[in-house]
């Protein structure tokens, strides 16, 4: 997932890979890492982003499809979720 962090993956896209179905993949997955896969994803994705917001000079909007989110406006709205101010917030602070 870290690799390929910026493609479309789903939850059955990583059950294939994994060779097992998506119920297993998710138990399994959990317990290694105390969250399901697609929690993790958005994790991971909203890091990099924080790293793209602090070293770089692109738009919040280039930043969310370079990690892999589709739509700007979740993008803002997990990111908010996870580190409690918007993207452009975030990049003011640091």
């Amino acid at each position: 997932m870290e690799l390929h962090y910026p493609e479309h993956i789903s939850l059955d896209n990583l059950a294939e890979i994994a060779e097992c179905n998506s119920q297993y993949l998710c138990r399994f997955f959990k317990d290694i890492t105390g969250m399901p896969p697609m929690k993790y994803l958005i994790q991971y994705r909203i890091e990099q982003a924080c790293e793209m917001l602090r070293d770089t000079t692109k738009s919040v909007l280039e930043i969310s499809l370079d990690c892999g989110f589709e739509n700007v406006s979740y993008f803002i709205r997990k990111f908010k979720e996870l580190k409690g101010s918007t993207p452009q917030k975030y990049r003011q602070l640091q």
